[in-house]
């Protein structure tokens, strides 16, 4: 059984992967019945497969550079070290 491809998700773009999916008339993509129109084409060839809209506030997401110390850990680097620590380390 074919599953559909269509690209769904608010934050993490994914493959829809419901069953049952029908080939698009223009791209061929599987597309189930609910990311396919009444004409056969999924609604992403057919412009009407809405846009996402996330839930989530930037703001919420905290300072995108503050990283878990086990990922500072890889990196050779302890978190909240200073930038002169990395003195004389060749990149």
């Amino acid at each position: 059984m074919e599953r559909c491809v269509i690209r769904v998700g608010r934050l993490i773009d994914h493959p829809c992967g419901r069953g049952k999916a029908k080939a698009c008339k223009k791209c061929g993509r599987g597309a189930c019945r609910r990311h396919r129109n009444a004409k056969g084409y999924c609604l992403s060839c057919a412009g009407e497969l809405p846009a996402t809209t996330a839930s989530l506030k930037l703001e919420d997401l905290g300072d995108p550079m503050d990283f878990a110390p086990e990922v500072y850990a890889a990196f050779g680097r302890r978190a909240g070290a200073p930038d002169d620590e990395l003195a004389g380390v060749d990149s």
